[in-house]
């Protein structure tokens, strides 16, 4: 283990993994704050009136809900534009009565929507995968050949230590996401289904929506780990840069 703290402080520090994470980190953020923009915009817009008429019927449908809701269409909430918000999304839920329930999905339809490719997130990759084999490849070939066992020992443990490196970074991007989005527009009823979002109103999957995010957290860690290990393969082939 000695030999795997000396290569992670050999990436963190003299290749310049801390840093090349630090500025993934902020560019992640730098992103979010300019480039989002909410889903739902009327619900946003007019956030608290709707947020408002939302506490009437929160949860899954029901029919003295509907009745309610229809009721108040035709009376007072027909000027209400909070209102007005939360009716289109009574018509949507009416759809769906079964895996459809009434929810502010802002925060959940930006988490989960389909996104741009994260260039950050692949540069930081493989600006940390690549050195570990290619900036040291004509120095440590003598000492991996005179160590016992030394090429296979210092192979294993700098595989390991770039396939650790690429989920971290997936994850912290995640974690990132996971947090702006939740202080921005909150990330309410995780448990409910994930057709409570519109977006994925049609899909046959049956996920909560926090299983729905751990399942696309989980494909996007596994796509990091495979980019890492064809730097690996490509770095070890060309043997230097």
């Amino acid at each position: 283990m000695e030999l795997f703290r000396f290569e992670a402080r050999k990436m963190l520090k003299f290749n310049r993994g801390a840093i090349i994470a630090a500025v993934f980190i902020i560019s992640e953020l730098v992103i979010l704050l300019l480039g989002d923009n909410p889903v739902n915009r009327e619900a946003r817009l007019y956030r608290e009136e709707y947020l408002s008429a939302l506490q009437m019927v929160e949860g899954p449908w029901t029919p003295e809900k509907a009745e309610l809701l229809e009721e108040l269409a035709r009376g007072q909430g027909a000027e209400d534009e909070g209102f007005k918000v939360l009716y289109k999304q009574y018509l949507y839920v009416n759809e769906g009565r079964e895996n459809r329930y009434f929810l502010d999905a802002n925060g959940w339809a930006g988490l989960l929507a389909e996104r741009a490719p994260d260039i950050p997130l692949a540069a930081a990759v493989i600006l940390l995968a690549v050195p570990i084999y290619c900036g040291e490849t004509g120095a440590m070939e003598a000492v991996s050949l005179t160590s016992p066992r030394g090429r296979r020992l210092f192979g294993r443990y700098k595989v390991l230590l770039a396939l650790l490196a690429a989920g971290a970074l997936s994850l912290a991007g995640e974690g990132v996401r996971l947090g702006f989005f939740a202080v921005k527009y909150g990330l309410p009823h995780g448990s409910y289904p994930m057709q409570s979002v519109e977006l994925f109103g049609f899909s046959q999957k049956s996920l909560p929506l926090w299983g729905a995010e751990l399942m696309t957290a989980g494909l996007r860690v596994l796509g990091c780990l495979e980019l890492a290990a064809l730097c690996l393969a490509f770095s070890a082939l060309g043997g230097q840069f």
